[in-house]
């Protein structure tokens, strides 16, 4: 029988807290702070598909630009993914060149995909594929083989 390694106690502080910081009860930088970047936070998060979020590109995305990445993903998954894929296409919009963007609109594809908005889905995975479909290796061309695979 394996020991267990957290008394009851610590396990019902640790639930409490998971449950808060999940549930929104927590403020942004209780939430984020095992993180040195938003860049950080964001990347690697699965909001939409199997697929995590990563910043394609030579130059990170700023500071700026990840928090409000991070601050319109993180709405999406509190309410359940019902509403916010308008939040997702402004911002797309506002920062058409962000290195973030190869990974959403793969990742918006696969979303319209599965809600049966094909168009929209297309229109994605192109600006996806045109945005990496250079890249021989790494992030790109993870996105870029995750945008043909789906």
């Amino acid at each position: 029988m394996k020991p267990n390694l957290l008394s009851p106690i610590h396990r019902i502080i640790f639930s409490l807290l998971a449950g808060a910081a999940l549930g929104g009860l927590l403020p942004w930088s209780a939430r984020a702070a095992t993180f040195a970047t938003w860049a950080e936070a964001v990347s690697g998060s699965y909001f939409l598909t199997q697929q995590p979020f990563v910043w394609v590109g030579d130059q990170p995305p700023s500071e700026t630009e990840s928090q409000e990445l991070w601050i319109v993903l993180d709405n999406w998954r509190a309410n359940g993914y019902r509403t916010g894929a308008q939040d997702i296409e402004l911002f797309l919009q506002t920062y058409t060149n962000s290195p973030w963007a190869p990974s959403l609109h793969a990742s918006l594809g696969k979303f319209y995909l599965d809600n049966g908005r094909i168009t929209l889905a297309l229109e994605h995975w192109e600006q996806a594929w045109l945005m990496t479909q250079a890249y021989p290796d790494g992030y790109g061309k993870r996105v870029a083989d995750f945008t043909l695979a789906d």
